[in-house]
């Protein structure tokens, strides 16, 4: 209760302006009295500018400032590496998550692709299967909607066994708490069920389900991509939370997305990227991701050396709601308190 009451006074916009104000220029001396340590930096949506008033905007970033960001690694001194020299190199590797196709177009319009290396990691149903939706997508445009009904959404959830006591009903006066609302309660249960609940919603109220396929890179891209600097890790075949799936559904997941991006781009799949972030509780999955990926990454918040875990790595998630204070922030370690008091997850 008190780590909740914490980490909801630090996404206060104002309380995060001000801790960033007082540690900018603490980070800056770090970073350029030499004190700068190897990170994996990830990204989501990298876009020309964001789309007004989504939702999703949270894993957005701006072409222009994430170019403003590699400029600012680049002036700081950094070195940009490949997975393979993860613990070998000091500097940073770049990452990608979902494969959407505006960061591909953004990285070509920018040319950095020739320039950097950077590991995309990749669901293939989202481009391969238009029945496979990014369906926190389709929750904003259920929300948005002209009709969107809570409590029937809410009957709906009960009735498929979907976690309802979070959601308070005066929620519905804000949209935007009401998804993140929604979207924490859904990330919690398999994807079958959580399919069930948006398709019953769906027909009930006379939705048209879209067809996402366009939000995501093809195989022509991904087999463009490999001719710069791009390499393939897995992310699942359907991006599924996997503490929230049995065994069988985890090994199918992941025999799929492995076998779609090699057939793709003809080459084995080594590294491995949790969906949302979230590491499974269970030893046995742990295990047989360690034994299947020589590489496995977290979002934990943390930095990389000779001694990093290959199966545990932690990442620095970045997007445009960080600012340049709060980028510099992130990179220099000043944060590593905040992340302690919120298990990585600030």
């Amino acid at each position: 209760m008190k780590r909740h009451f914490l980490y909801t006074l630090f996404k206060r916009p104002y309380v995060q302006n001000s801790i960033n104000i007082f540690l900018f220029p603490i980070s800056l001396g770090i970073l350029l009295v030499g004190n700068k340590k190897s990170f994996v930096a990830t990204y989501h949506l990298i876009e020309r500018k964001l789309t007004k008033g989504s939702f999703n905007n949270a894993i957005a970033i701006r072409q222009k400032t994430f170019e403003l960001q590699i400029s600012i690694l680049r002036w700081l001194g950094y070195d940009f590496i490949s997975p393979c020299d993860l613990t070998v190199k000091k500097g940073v590797l770049i990452t990608i998550d979902d494969g959407y196709s505006a960061t591909y177009n953004s990285l070509l319009e920018l040319n950095l692709m020739p320039k950097i290396p950077i590991l995309n990691f990749i669901c293939p149903g989202f481009y391969l299967d238009k029945e496979i939706r990014p369906w926190w997508y389709e929750l904003e445009d259920i929300i948005l909607g002209k009709s969107f009904d809570l409590a029937r959404f809410k009957s709906v959830m009960l009735v498929h066994g979907a976690k309802t006591s979070n959601v308070d009903m005066s929620a519905n006066n804000d949209p935007e708490l009401l998804y993140n609302t929604l979207r924490a309660s859904l990330i919690e249960v398999s994807n079958q069920v959580r399919e069930t609940i948006l398709s019953d919603y769906s027909n009930f109220k006379d939705i048209e389900r879209l067809d996402y396929r366009g939000l995501f890179m093809d195989e022509k891209a991904l087999l463009s991509g490999l001719n710069t600097t791009f390499s393939y890790g897995a992310h699942t075949y359907s991006h599924i939370a996997l503490k929230a799936e049995d065994l069988a559904i985890i090994n199918r997941e992941l025999d799929e997305c492995d076998a779609q991006i090699q057939r793709a781009v003809g080459l084995a799949v080594t590294s491995f990227a949790y969906p949302y972030g979230i590491e499974s509780p269970r030893a046995i999955v742990r295990e047989k991701l360690a034994a299947r990926y020589s590489q496995i990454y977290t979002t934990r918040y943390g930095f990389i050396d000779s001694r990093t875990d290959l199966k545990s790595i932690p990442r620095i998630s970045l997007s445009e709601s960080d600012g340049i204070l709060g980028f510099i922030n992130k990179i220099s370690g000043s944060y590593s308190f905040l992340y302690r008091i919120f298990n990585g997850s600030a």
